[in-house]
């Protein structure tokens, strides 16, 4: 089982910790699927230096654009310059941080720790994703209460069962506001983490006073060059600015909408729960199968800009190998579950869009948007 263990064990303060089903037919087929997989790995070129390339590519780019951006005259180039920043966020966080999070760039753990502060220099902080990606997310998808990807607070009722969440008469118009959702990222969600103690990332226990001061001096940081020194080096006014940043998170967000929602967030897939003793009704392979489904698609972009997205279930199964080899894993994982009679599912991207959109609209809505969780 490739789950990813939390450092000391998780204390729920308001459910006990999930267990799932052991089923020893299905952990033997997992077996035998992580045997065929391993052969693979092991047969194929080695692509590692692509990771490596990027590491060193896409930072300098990034930057680079910046520091274009703060040397131009026009503010329609400033602007568009603010947009591509935005659009290079979700590749960089794809691409390297996500990867990093998992260990999967350089085969050093504390290298790869340390390459995730890029993420706190881009405005989110490293700390608290990777407790709420790989601790929680991995070991727990879709589950109310232990999975903070689909923990919403009065925004919107992700999880079907949730009985926390009042449904209200749907507002569809609200929708239009879900690009805002890495400016609240950025203003409120990680702040929310740092100083509500009933948020998911809570039941690890207390946060290191030294992540606080971490949380504070690289938000401070990033508003800095975003549109401290901007200011001072150009002739553009604080409404110029203004705009400018907010752009730059309307792409990015819009981009990363387009990545983060269609895995897991919809009709398609399994919202398991609990019964009163904490068991969920899968063993951890069936679970991860039930809840995740991969998008249509193999081309380019996906593989080499959107670090093969699509191939989600992947991911999930086995998490510490690199996203470059998930498109090979994807056509194993597939021709297994079939031969297997187990659950495998890919749509297409509109359909998984479409289809989260109507679990949200069945399940109901309030409206307290700069609360929530994306």
């Amino acid at each position: 089982m490739e789950t990813q263990n939390p450092s000391k064990p998780i204390v729920g303060f308001s459910t006990i910790r999930p267990t799932f089903d052991q089923k020893p037919q299905e952990t033997a087929l997992f077996a035998e699927l992580r045997e065929k997989v391993e052969a693979e790995i092991a047969r194929i070129p080695k692509l590692e230096w692509q990771l490596y390339l990027k590491a060193i590519l896409f930072p300098v780019v990034y930057f680079g654009i910046y520091f274009f951006a703060i040397s131009v005259s026009s503010f329609w180039q400033f602007l568009g310059l603010y947009a591509i920043l935005g659009w290079m966020v979700v590749l960089i966080f794809l691409n390297l941080l996500h990867e990093s999070a998992h260990d999967n760039v350089f085969p050093w753990k504390w290298m790869n720790s340390l390459y995730l502060h890029f993420f706190d220099l881009i405005g989110a902080n490293s700390y608290l994703w990777k407790l709420r990606h790989v601790v929680f997310h991995h070991n727990f998808p879709n589950v109310m209460g232990w999975d903070p990807d689909i923990e919403k607070s009065d925004f919107l009722k992700v999880h079907p069962e949730d009985q926390q969440k009042r449904i209200k008469k749907n507002k569809t118009w609200i929708f239009f506001l879900y690009p805002f959702f890495l400016l609240n990222w950025f203003l409120f969600r990680d702040f929310k983490d740092y100083f509500n103690r009933s948020t998911i990332v809570r039941k690890l226990g207390s946060i290191p006073t030294k992540e606080y001061v971490k949380l504070f001096l690289f938000k401070f940081a990033f508003v800095g060059y975003m549109v401290l020194i901007p200011r001072w080096v150009t002739g553009f006014t604080w409404g110029q600015l203004l705009l400018a940043f907010l752009v730059f998170f309307l792409v990015a967000g819009s981009h990363a909408l387009l990545v983060l929602l269609p895995p897991h967030v919809n009709t398609n897939n399994d919202f398991a729960t609990t019964n009163s003793n904490g068991k969920l009704p899968y063993s951890w392979f069936v679970h991860q199968l039930a809840t995740t489904n991969d998008v249509d698609g193999r081309n380019w972009y996906f593989k080499f800009v959107m670090g093969n997205f699509n191939c989600h279930i992947a991911h999930h199964l086995f998490p510490k190998i690199s996203y470059l080899y998930a498109d090979k894993l994807t056509d194993i994982i597939r021709d297994f579950c079939r031969e297997k009679n187990l659950p495998y599912k890919s749509i297409s991207l509109g359909s998984a869009l479409r289809d989260h959109f109507v679990l949200i609209k069945n399940n109901g809505k309030l409206v307290d948007i700069w609360d929530e969780d994306m």
